[in-house]
Order: C-alpha cells, then structure tokens, then sequence
C-alpha cells in the first residue's frame, strides 16, 4: 500500500496486501478496479451491496466496479 489512508485499518505506508477471489462476505476489505484505477474499499451487503473507501466519497454500486480481489493478509516490511 502506498497510501495513509488506511491507517486506522491498521494499514500502513508500504504493507503488501495478499488478495484472494472469492465471493465476498459484508465488511470485507476489497480490491477493486473503478474507471481504470484500483481502489481499496470496504465492501458492505446491506441495505444495498456498495464498496466504501474511507476518504468522504459517495459509495460505489457493486456493478460500478470490478473485483480485483478480497484483502485476505497484510504482510509489513520493516
């Protein structure tokens, strides 16, 4: 990750993310590709199914976006 936005996820500057596809579940943390970039988002079922990113931006439709993996391990470099 190369980004501070996540810091209160317990991501830092730096980690390596290890993706998995698989279905997702709510809550999941989640690669996607939206517009030609790849965000990180937060993936939320109810009351319709959005990803979220943590900057104050409107929410993502699920077919606004394209899953490029669920975050299944963090791995620090020190």
């Amino acid at each position: 990750m190369d980004s501070e936005q996540w810091k209160e996820l317990g991501i830092h500057k730096n980690d390596r993310l290890m993706l998995e596809f698989r279905p997702l579940k709510n809550g999941d943390l989640a690669m996607v590709l939206h517009h030609g970039q790849a965000l990180l988002t937060r993936y939320s079922h109810l009351p319709q199914p959005t990803f979220h990113s943590p900057t104050p931006s409107k929410a993502l439709p699920i077919d606004d976006a394209v899953l490029q993996g669920v975050v299944t391990c963090i791995v620090r470099t020190l």
